[in-house]
């Protein structure tokens, strides 16, 4: 299953963590996780292009991480439109894709 966690102190995104592998089909046939690759590296090549102080990003073996250095409305919104995409997934591909939310 994807696991995505998003991390929120009042209304603002801090930190978002993705791993896992859908595992909806055969290794290469995977739809719901190229869905979700897509639309989580599609994520970070904006944030590297548009936001490169504002955060870190950490990619590693199945494991991908954004953590919010500097606040920004602008920033907050790519962040949830991001979301908001891998939501519609989660919502038709609940057996492989799982959101957790949790405010600190």
């Amino acid at each position: 299953m994807v696991d995505v966690q998003v991390t929120c102190k009042y209304d603002s995104i801090k930190k978002i963590v993705v791993t896992g592998h859908a595992e909806s089909g055969p290794y290469g046939e995977d739809l719901v996780c190229a869905g979700a690759s897509a639309i989580v590296i599609g994520g970070l090549n904006g944030l590297d292009e548009l936001f490169k102080n504002d955060c870190n990003l950490i990619l590693k073996d199945n494991h991908i991480e954004i953590r919010v250095l500097k606040k920004s409305d602008m920033l907050n919104m790519a962040l949830e439109f991001m979301i908001k995409q891998l939501e519609s997934m989660e919502e038709t591909n609940p057996n492989y894709i799982r959101i957790t939310k949790k405010e600190v």
